[in-house]
């Protein structure tokens, strides 16, 4: 065999690698259809424990965790400006955010730092909902993916990722929405 042909070889082994950690983070099922204006308002409710029944209670995310996701998810809400955020003691707002953990590895940093290879990774999949309070009905939705495969990132950079997922689609849609509605007025 060629020196040519085995260079191919190697190049489209190593790019087969590579594309395989390159899919997408997300999938939107239920895709806004209306506009929401920023000054309605919103609360992140509750985020329940989806994982397969067989998954040891040590493997489930702590009462810490959903607390440390639900902090990364107000920042990023707040930073986006895309909706008013409520605090947890006021009136029923008109929307909510909710979600479930289907996927859960807290991972460990020691082992992402010092082995590499993809052990030790921090993996997370949510589905996340933005929930009409008057009709119960999810506006917005879908599903999150985050990995944290750096020794020198914490675990928890997995929930970040997945608030400013979930942010930014929403983000992008609500202007899309704006953009029609202008051009439809006028």
């Amino acid at each position: 065999m060629s020196a040519l042909k085995k260079s191919c070889i190697i190049a489209a082994m190593i790019t087969a690698i590579l594309s395989t950690g390159c899919t997408n983070r997300y999938a939107i099922t239920h895709d806004l259809e209306d506009w929401i204006s920023p000054d309605r308002t919103c609360k992140i409710g509750a985020f329940a424990d989806e994982l397969p029944i067989n998954t040891a209670e040590g493997d489930k995310p702590t009462i810490e965790d959903v607390a440390k996701f639900k902090e990364c998810l107000t920042e990023e809400i707040e930073k986006y400006d895309i909706i008013n955020l409520l605090s947890e003691d006021t009136l029923i707002p008109d929307y909510e955010i909710r979600g479930s953990f289907l996927e859960y590895k807290k991972g460990s940093g020691v082992v992402r730092f010092f082995v590499g290879f993809g052990l030790g990774n921090a993996d997370c999949v949510m589905t996340m909902r933005l929930v009409d309070n008057s009709t119960g009905l999810t506006v917005f939705g879908g599903n999150f993916r985050a990995t944290v495969s750096s020794g020198l990132e914490s675990g928890d950079n997995a929930y970040r990722q997945i608030s400013r997922d979930f942010c930014k689609q929403l983000e992008k849609r609500l202007k899309k929405l704006r953009k029609e509605q202008e051009k439809a007025q006028g």
